[in-house]
């Protein structure tokens, strides 16, 4: 398992070259890395891959990894795709306090934290759970249905 408590093996990673086409049958999840890779998080350069995403269940999960969360961008392109879950892996809600305020902007951004995070103001279901609850739903295409 990596950081996020889900396995990113499992996943299909998506430089923007890729197209959507070249996803899996059955994929449930696609990891971006807008810094790694060097592009930016928005829909006229990702397109038409967060519509297949809406169209077909499929979660994204946002890596920012080496770099900060550019939290300026994540919620208007989460919004822009609102029923498109969104996991963001590597969140710190100590020292990040612009987290909040962006589930607050939105209802499908949904955060890996550390353990012991105080995710109940929000609910565990917008929180990657060391228990496996929330990963499990993503990982099977239901989180989008009981929550959005």
């Amino acid at each position: 398992m990596a950081r996020s408590g889900i396995d990113l093996s499992l996943l299909l990673e998506a430089p923007v070259v890729v197209p959507p086409t070249a996803l899996d049958p059955g994929s449930k999840a696609v990891r971006l890395c807008p810094i790694r890779d060097g592009y930016p998080l928005v829909d006229w350069v990702l397109s038409p891959l967060p519509e297949r995403c809406e169209r077909d269940g499929i979660t994204l999960v946002l890596d920012f990894a080496p770099g900060t969360i550019p939290w300026r961008d994540v919620v208007p392109f989460a919004r822009g795709f609102p029923t498109v879950p969104m996991v963001v892996l590597g969140v710190d809600l100590e020292s990040d306090h612009v987290a909040p305020a962006a589930l607050d902007a939105t209802a499908n951004l949904i955060l890996h934290v550390a353990d012991g995070a105080d995710v109940a103001t929000f609910g565990p279901h917008r929180f990657v759970s060391p228990d496996g609850q929330t990963t499990a739903a993503l990982l099977t295409g239901e989180w989008g249905s009981m929550h959005l």
